[in-house]
């Protein structure tokens, strides 16, 4: 998976969860997982109010 260069937009942060130790991949796998923007809080924290304006 390609992720665009670009900055998100104000107020969003991008998130990568990698895949996670499994029976084919004991190590893990950075180049496989979710990527997500989402607004966070001060504290590093989801913040669903923020997601509920910017939805």
């Amino acid at each position: 998976m390609s992720v665009a260069s670009e900055s998100p937009p104000v107020g969003l942060r991008h998130i990568h969860l990698a895949l996670a130790p499994e029976t084919g991949h004991p190590d893990g796998e950075r180049g496989h997982g979710y990527d997500l923007l989402a607004p966070l809080t001060q504290d590093g924290r989801l913040d669903p109010a923020q997601w509920t304006i910017d939805r």
